[in-house]
């Protein structure tokens, strides 16, 4: 038995359940179940199961849950610092005395690679200088008052300090996104007050994040146009390099077994297979509004990017990436890309969506969704908290 075998089975109950067939589906689920714990990539083919099995008894979670709280740990592991891959005159030569880092996760989870945020600051303030960082974090409103704010902070001073960085204050700010706040919160009105010849750098990371974006109509246009009014001084955009979206519900399950079952697979921590878990019960067991994992390739989001006009890629430079197109880096099944951002006069955002959605670029946007956070059933592991 191999993948090929196992492959078969999968798509031959998506076939079923199309047709109704709920008696062979149920033949050849359970076939997968018995035979996957011989397989040594198993769990996945069992993850693959049990998408199919939601889908046929509608069995969608129902506690509201951003998923992308929970970060790509291979992402990081494999890329280490996005900041070591800019060159250092990104920012034309200025000496910032500090570095603002906006970023969308628990600072704790990043133990993967203890660097990911702090690791090549000193390219930022172009010297050997005392480099002085505040970090943000956005993170869902659900989870004010649950996260451990103090532990996080401890967290990333300890990081600091190990990185010989002068570390400022951590804030935390509630929000399902940058473009949903209002301008006139305090943290907003400071980002949206910069002046060019502010000695603070603005850095935003971006990782798996702007997919879940699409899920709403309108939200992705609101956040590029909200990046553009902040203009901060790079901004990191890390995505897989799959397209999940078609319409067929068969062939988006069999476009999605290259990206599952790479053989980074049997590398993966328990943490990195509950978020495979996850996305693969929402890629397979949910439609509509329920689904909210929708990957592009990195050329389908370049050419968007590129459609907004105001967005510059900034080159990045790796030893251990030889694909590299317009400055970004192509792994396979995830890109990296930074970008700057000029004047918001140029976005026309009817133009932006009119492209977005349209059938031409992937056939599966339902126009109206609503914007449905994904669920802790998932993630057992926050109940910590």
């Amino acid at each position: 038995m191999d993948f090929h075998y196992f492959k078969k089975l999968l798509l031959d109950c998506g076939r079923a359940l199309e047709d109704g067939n709920l008696e062979l589906l149920n033949a050849l689920l359970e076939r997968i179940f018995t035979l996957a714990a011989k397989y040594n990539r198993g769990r996945m083919v069992k993850y693959y199961a049990e998408g199919i099995v939601r889908r046929a008894y509608e069995l969608h979670p129902s506690l509201p849950y951003f998923y992308s709280l929970l970060p790509f740990y291979y992402y990081f592991y494999y890329y280490s610092s996005p900041l070591n891959k800019i060159k250092p005159n990104v920012l034309n030569g200025k000496k910032q005395k500090q570095v603002h880092l906006i970023d969308f996760y628990l600072p704790h989870l990043y133990h993967r690679n203890r660097g990911y945020l702090f690791d090549g600051m000193r390219k930022l303030v172009c010297g050997d200088t005392t480099v002085c960082v505040r970090v943000s974090v956005v993170l869902p409103p659900f989870l004010k008052g649950i996260v451990d704010v103090g532990r996080e902070e401890q967290y990333l001073a300890r990081q600091a300090e190990e990185m010989e960085i002068e570390f400022k204050n951590l804030q935390m700010v509630y929000a399902n996104s940058l473009g949903e706040m209002n301008p006139k919160l305090p943290f907003m009105l400071n980002l949206l007050g910069r002046r060019a010849e502010d000695d603070e750098a603005v850095v935003i990371f971006y990782s798996s994040k702007l997919n879940k974006l699409l899920a709403e109509e309108g939200a992705l246009e609101r956040e590029l146009k909200r990046l553009a009014q902040i203009n901060p001084d790079v901004v990191f955009i890390t995505e897989p390099n799959a397209n999940h979206n078609h319409s067929n519900f068969v062939q988006r399950l069999e476009d999605s077994f290259p990206y599952y079952f790479h053989d980074r697979v049997l590398l993966f921590t328990d943490e990195e297979e509950k978020i495979c878990r996850g996305e693969i019960g929402n890629i397979v067991g949910c439609e509509g509004k329920n689904r909210v994992a929708r990957h592009l390739t990195f050329h389908q989001w370049r050419s968007l990017f590129l459609s907004a006009a105001f967005m510059i890629p900034i080159p990045l430079q790796s030893i251990y990436h030889k694909e590299e197109e317009n400055g970004c880096l192509v792994s396979g099944d995830r890109f990296q890309s930074a970008w700057k951002f000029n004047s918001v006069d140029h976005f026309d955002p009817s133009s932006f969506n009119s492209r977005l959605r349209g059938t031409h670029f992937f056939s599966s946007f339902l126009l109206g969704d609503v914007f449905v956070q994904y669920c802790l059933f998932f993630y057992p592991c926050f109940n910590k908290y």
